[in-house]
């Protein structure tokens, strides 16, 4: 079950974020000034091929592909993305009703519709 992560990171000039973490899921939710949230990253698959899903109000939920660097501790460890259509949702969306119990109910249900609002985009 995911929890949320004490001491997330704010970065100046951005909206303020939360960070829910479990062994396969990492979710960070931003949120803006009246605590509506705003925008979601969902990564998913942490252990394996590592994906992501992003939303944001500009451009919608795109899924990428994290490349989390060299392993040799002597090269580049900087995570890249790249884009990465094919997404397995029924599995992403199954994990995450299972992992997401204790979340908020406005976080579960952001990340929900957002994915099935835009099923049809990557099918």
């Amino acid at each position: 079950m995911m929890k949320l992560q004490k001491n997330t990171k704010q970065i100046k000039g951005e909206p303020f974020r939360r960070w829910y973490s479990d062994d396969y899921f990492d979710l960070f939710v931003w949120f803006n000034d009246n605590d509506k949230i705003i925008n979601f990253q969902l990564c998913y698959d942490k252990q394996g091929d590592e994906h992501s899903l992003t939303y944001t109000d500009k451009d919608g939920l795109v899924h990428e592909k994290i490349d989390s660097g060299e392993e040799d501790p002597r090269r580049n460890k900087s995570p890249v993305v790249s884009q990465d259509g094919l997404c397995p949702f029924n599995k992403i969306t199954d994990e995450f009703i299972k992992r997401s119990r204790g979340l908020d109910k406005d976080i579960i249900e952001f990340v929900m519709g957002a994915i099935k609002v835009h099923l049809t985009e990557f099918k």
